[in-house]
């Protein structure tokens, strides 16, 4: 998904259309209601990074930055 969406940032970007991908760990919502939620945040916190993310121009924004090694492990 996140390939896809970070594709899709740089095909779009010469129309002047931005495509951000945020991915942040979990947020305090009835979707995050399993017995494992690493960096349990709440939703005020995600909306600022939300905020933050869009007001820039980032194509991928990671939070918290202990995340990313995780994240690239994964891909």
């Amino acid at each position: 998904m996140s390939a896809y969406f970070e594709a899709l940032a740089l095909a779009v970007r010469p129309s002047g259309v931005r495509v951000t991908n945020i991915r942040f760990g979990f947020v305090d919502t009835k979707m995050a209601q399993g017995p494992f939620r690493p960096f349990l945040r709440s939703t005020d916190w995600a909306v600022k990074i939300v905020v933050r993310a869009l007001s820039g121009k980032a194509i991928r924004v990671t939070w918290p930055h202990r995340l990313v090694p995780l994240v690239k492990l994964l891909r």
